[in-house]
């Protein structure tokens, strides 16, 4: 996780920008002093610590640890409306604070769940025991999502410590499935509607373009996934046999993904970029700006170049053309045998035609 000290204005200022009155800079400023002279270090680790894997049943239980942690964990810093919300998965932490009908509402939204750990062989320290490093905490959903959560919650507390109140009304969502794809909250959102009408959003749970430069992310592309499974023989064919006889499924299906893109990044697929919203030239404009550096991307990703459709930025190919990409692929059993294989794939399309 890379949250310094010096990011914070960055993250929680957007919050506090539509706030217009003279005490705007105060709030802000006493919330970011108040933090990095008592950071509330401590709570974040415990939170780090309960293991709110979604989606892996043997941690049903930690996910609502997770929860209850959170919902008194708001009660305590003054929210006087708390609520864990039951649903046909993991709860929903919904909390609120109204000062005055007279004051703009902000709705802040963040999510608790985190993804599993993969192989813990390539975990520095363990990923449910927060270590400082260097200035930066590590450990699973340290930066996704629970360390920017804190951040909001933190300020939160530190603005009403400054005044006894906040100096606006302010909604809280934080989802418990976020990391699979959210499939109780579209029901949470048609039942809590009424409830959850609000002035301004924030969600701190994209990305930065530097660790010295704050940024504000006004948008997203849209995502589909799906599976593609290629099926062979009716049973498993060892490929001492019958290898060179039969058509492999993998090789297939290799085949398969390697004709949907060329060797510049381009899709292949028929009439794939017909409905594709052209990039404008004052975004082109825009985007360049930013000054992002190739080289320094590639360096910390750890990869000799980067590499996307020709004839686009890195940028561009990131924030608003399309692409495919592969999530997952497996198939046969590992043991000389032909049969079945199967990919799950990723489509990223930009939505804003359907949003306007």
């Amino acid at each position: 996780m890379l949250v310094h000290r010096e990011h914070l204005l960055g993250l929680f200022g957007s919050l506090l920008t539509f706030y217009r009155k003279g005490a705007l800079f105060f709030y802000v400023f006493y919330g970011y002093y108040w933090l990095i002279n008592t950071p509330d270090i401590e709570d974040l680790k415990d939170f780090l610590r309960i293991p709110s894997v979604s989606g892996v049943s043997n941690h049903i239980g930690d996910v609502r640890n997770a929860a209850q942690f959170l919902a008194s964990h708001l009660k305590k810093i003054g929210f006087p409306y708390t609520e864990i919300v039951q649903t046909s998965g993991n709860p929903i932490v919904f909390a609120e604070w109204i000062v005055s009908i007279e004051k703009p509402t902000v709705f802040i939204y963040g999510h608790y769940d985190v993804q599993p750990v993969g192989d813990l062989s390539l975990w520095v320290s363990p990923p449910f025991e927060p270590e400082i490093r260097n200035g930066n905490i590590y450990a699973r959903g340290a930066s996704d999502n629970k360390g920017q959560l804190w951040i909001h919650i933190t300020l939160l507390d530190a603005l009403v410590k400054a005044k006894g109140s906040l100096p606006f009304n302010v909604k809280i969502v934080i989802d418990g499935e976020e990391e699979i794809g959210s499939p109780n909250f579209l029901s949470f959102l048609k039942s809590y509607k009424e409830r959850l009408d609000a002035d301004f959003v924030l969600i701190s749970d994209t990305a930065m373009l530097s660790e010295d430069q704050p940024s504000v992310c006004v948008g997203l592309r849209g995502l589909l996934g799906f599976d593609i499974i290629v099926d062979g023989p009716s049973k498993d064919l060892p490929s001492g046999l019958y290898g060179g006889a039969v058509q492999n499924p993998i090789h297939a299906l290799i085949e398969l993904l390697q004709s949907m893109k060329d060797k510049h990044g381009r899709i292949t697929i028929n009439d794939f970029y017909n409905e594709v919203v052209p990039i404008t030239n004052q975004e082109r404009k825009e985007m360049r700006s930013l000054h992002v550096d190739d080289e320094k991307i590639a360096e910390q990703l750890g990869v000799p170049a980067l590499f996307g459709e020709f004839g686009f930025s890195t940028v561009e190919r990131q924030w608003i053309r399309p692409t495919i990409e592969v999530n997952g692929i497996s198939g046969g059993n590992n043991q000389t045998t032909l049969r079945m294989s199967h990919v799950g794939l990723c489509l990223i399309r930009d939505l804003s035609k359907y949003l306007n």
